[in-house]
């Protein structure tokens, strides 16, 4: 899906400056370290709500369910 924005002419510098060869590609990165970046807050505020398990409890089911040995 293409969509076509107006950009401020210091766009294109700013995103050869970051080490970019295009602004398509900086704003690619910029709008995945955004989507890592709502992804962890997401779980910061599920632990904070109670909205999590421990990590013992988890890796248990998940070593069963995919046939990993468990360890003593």
């Amino acid at each position: 899906m293409a969509i076509e924005i107006q950009l401020h002419e210091d766009t294109k510098l700013q995103s050869v400056e970051a080490g970019y060869a295009s602004v398509e590609a900086y704003l690619h990165s910029l709008l995945q370290r955004d989507q890592k970046r709502l992804a962890c807050l997401k779980g910061i505020q599920d632990v904070e709500s109670g909205n999590a398990r421990p990590f013992d409890e988890f890796d248990h089911e998940f070593k069963q369910k995919h046939g990993i040995k468990l360890e003593r």
